[in-house]
């Protein structure tokens, strides 16, 4: 993991003391190191190991007493399947714990489901929800949890834990942190990925020279409507491309796409309708 020392040392301390929360919830940019971060815990109680020793383990393996959700969508079933995972004690470690990644992906009926599992769980149960946009996530759900900010690392220690840990060349690490807008496992992936890092120059380029409309049609036309969570990041690509270009109908595009993109995931509304309504939104709005 790369960035946010303070974390480790403070987690490690709750977890020595035993006074971890029942629930957590991890936001911050995606790509930051929140869903590894989450993951190691569990590690920590089930292979009885410092949390730093956990974070530099390399890739997943099994674990007996964690459920991990990684999907692009999570409904009220997974939550159902939850709940009677954390009816059960802890079998090898002193926590149940529960790992939900893309928290903000939550259906409505889902969080709601969540709460009441969180209130009636046993003292053992430790439930995490990872999100990038806690923004969608519901008003109660954000106040059950307590929330832990994972910030972005300054660029020169990216670039240092791609050169030291991966033998990434300098050049190449400096411009796949800047096309990854300074997340750390965006950087490596497009390191790793020379077709994603080509597309991603490409997109750069592209969207550089573009106003707001234009750019928006650009990306539409790039990512069309199955992917919103990419084409949210197109429009912070964007963005960082131009910083200058129209800020206030940047920033009114950017509400509208947020508002629009928690009616697909949080209420299953249809994303052709809710991407006429954002295209709508960015003519209204361009000078």
């Amino acid at each position: 993991m790369v960035g946010n020392p303070h974390l480790i040392s403070y987690f490690q301390k709750l977890i020595d003391e035993d006074r971890l929360s029942h629930g957590y919830l991890f936001f911050g940019r995606k790509g930051i190191g929140k869903f590894a971060f989450a993951r190691s815990l569990s590690h920590v109680f089930e292979d009885n190991r410092p949390l730093d020793q956990a974070l530099e383990a390399e890739g997943p393996s099994f674990l007996v007493d964690a459920t991990i959700i990684d999907q692009p969508s999570v409904g009220i079933d997974d939550i159902r399947a939850v709940k009677r995972f954390v009816a059960i004690k802890p079998i090898v470690s002193r926590r149940r714990t529960v790992i939900i990644n893309n928290a903000d992906f939550l259906t409505v009926e889902a969080q709601q489901a969540m709460l009441k599992i969180t209130e009636d769980a046993l003292a053992s149960s430790l439930f995490i929800l990872v999100s990038s946009r806690p923004d969608m996530l519901m008003p109660t759900v954000l106040s059950r949890f307590m929330r832990v900010y994972f910030r972005r690392p300054p660029a020169d220690e990216i670039e240092r834990w791609l050169q030291d840990r991966f033998g990434v060349d300098r050049k190449l690490a400096r411009e796949a942190i800047e096309l990854s807008l300074g997340s750390p496992y965006g950087a490596l992936e497009l390191v790793q990925n020379p077709v994603a890092l080509k597309e991603r120059r490409i997109r750069a380029d592209t969207l550089g020279r573009l106003n707001l409309a234009d750019a928006y049609e650009e990306i539409s036309s790039l990512n069309g409507e199955a992917d919103m969570e990419k084409f949210f990041e197109s429009f912070l690509l964007f963005r960082a491309r131009r910083p200058m270009e129209e800020p206030e109908s940047y920033i009114a595009a950017m509400k509208e796409l947020s508002k629009r993109m928690w009616a697909v995931n949080a209420l299953n509304t249809n994303k052709r309708l809710q991407m006429e309504a954002l295209a709508n939104t960015v003519a209204s709005v361009k000078s």
